[in-house]
């Protein structure tokens, strides 16, 4: 299973082409955190004020990456054996055996299962939900221009990345009596089985594909007995692809395939423009700063809801489908702060999110993230950080980080789930996210 997630994930970059995704921290921000931790080019790419402390020498000068590579993940709901679990409620919903040679008996069977399908579609509509992704950074960037001119630095920067879930939408089988046409009952009295229909609950799979390319500036705004004091602002042009399957789960024949085929699906492109804004104060041994993300809140559009004649138009399955038909990108403030020695080989680095927002996917993220690193600048001993990462909304997800640097340039970082969940009657952890990079820098 979890090899087919990636490969979908995969699977949907090849149809596409934003800083970071907020599920996903590029290269070796994965341990770091969102923060500009002054030990990689990519800390330059966080907040938007950190490019113009990068470059640290007099006159112009330009600096830039060869390939900061590229990540995949995958985060998985408290729901053992997901798709099976829906595929057997699925089966309930379609054809559910029943026992009883009386109606009372009859009844009372058909209430216990109705009871039993309905408790566990709520507990899959809360916590049930695959989610894949993968994210790559474009060749050449980040790229930092230093100038006398300019009083500051430039920094372009650009990655793609595509993400794809899938959950459940719940609505509540009804079921009064057999000889009651108002419930969702259909029951032959010549079989022992039902069947469930007039039920809205809704397998909702969907897919984003993004690319976002930016251009920023910033520059030393003034120096304190306490620091110097600098700022940026960063502009970013967004193309955003989203894309939603709904199927009620009483015509689902296999809830997998339609997570795994989204890809094959027109998707619905729109761009736009986003404003990040940031401040950073750098001292000899210390740095906090904090940063706006999507000042303007840009927005997108999803597609229509598919059959949408089918659904009860009052019902709350259609509520949440019909409000769910645009993207915005909320604005989120993240704040950050580090200790470290004078050369900076030595650093501990924290980072909190303000508040929470959501993904094009729905899903939640605050993220805090503590890390501590030593980076060596030869060739043979490698650089090494670890830390820890916690979603403190939607999953509320903890993670163990770790990333080494080989040949001083070669980046292996990782984020591994602290809980387990079931996948195809294996065990393996809710989260877990690699990043793999050239952090070669001219």
């Amino acid at each position: 299973m979890i090899r087919r997630i990636i490969a979908a994930s995969f699977s949907l970059l090849a149809a596409a082409a934003s800083a970071a995704p907020l599920y996903h921290s590029m290269g070796p921000n994965l341990p770091f955190g969102d923060v500009a931790h002054g030990q990689s080019i990519m800390a330059g790419i966080n907040n938007p004020a950190a490019g113009a402390t990068a470059i640290r020498d007099d006159g112009d000068t330009v600096q830039f990456g060869i390939w900061n590579g590229f990540g995949v993940g995958y985060e998985v709901g408290e729901v053992d054996n997901l798709f099976d679990t829906i595929d057997q409620q699925i089966d309930d919903l379609q054809n559910s055996v029943v026992v009883g040679s009386t109606q009372q008996e009859l009844e009372n069977d058909i209430s216990a299962t109705v009871n039993s399908l309905n408790e566990t579609l709520r507990s899959i509509d809360e916590s049930g939900n695959y989610k894949a992704f993968v994210s790559v950074h474009l060749p050449i960037v980040p790229l930092l221009v230093s100038s006398d001119f300019l009083g500051g630095t430039i920094v372009f920067d650009g990655h793609m990345s595509a993400a794809t879930n899938a959950h459940v939408l719940q609505d509540d089988v009804q079921f009064i009596s057999l000889n009651d046409p108002n419930d969702d009952i259909n029951y032959d009295g010549g079989t022992q089985t039902f069947t469930v229909e007039n039920n809205d609950s809704t397998l909702l799979a969907k897919g984003t594909l993004n690319t976002e390319l930016s251009l920023g500036y910033s520059r030393e705004l003034l120096s304190t007995p306490l620091g110097k004091l600098y700022a940026g602002v960063r502009g970013k042009y967004l193309r955003v692809g989203l894309i939603r399957l709904n199927e009620r789960l009483v015509d689902v024949v296999d809830s997998e395939s339609v997570f795994d085929n989204i890809d094959d699906y027109d998707y619905t492109d729109s761009t736009a423009v986003g404003l990040d804004a940031g401040l950073l104060l750098i001292a000899s041994h210390y740095r906090i700063g904090a940063t706006l993300n999507n000042v303007n809140e840009p927005s997108f559009e999803f597609n229509d809801i598919i059959n949408a004649g089918s659904y009860n138009t009052s019902g709350e399955v259609y509520r949440e489908l019909a409000a769910d038909n645009e993207y915005v990108m909320e604005s989120q403030l993240k704040l950050e702060g580090a200790l470290y020695t004078e050369d900076q080989n030595w650093i501990i680095s924290v980072g909190m999110d303000a508040n929470a927002v959501e993904d094009a996917l729905g899903d939640e993220y605050q993220w805090a993230t503590v890390s501590a690193a030593y980076v060596n600048e030869g060739f043979i001993l490698p650089g090494l950080r670890f830390g820890m990462r916690q979603n403190l909304a939607g999953t509320e997800l903890n993670y163990l980080t770790a990333g080494l640097t080989l040949f001083g340039a070669l980046n292996l970082d990782l984020a591994y789930g602290t809980d387990s969940v079931e996948v195809d009657e294996e065990s393996v952890p809710q989260g877990l996210m690699f990043n793999l990079g050239l952090d070669v820098t001219f």
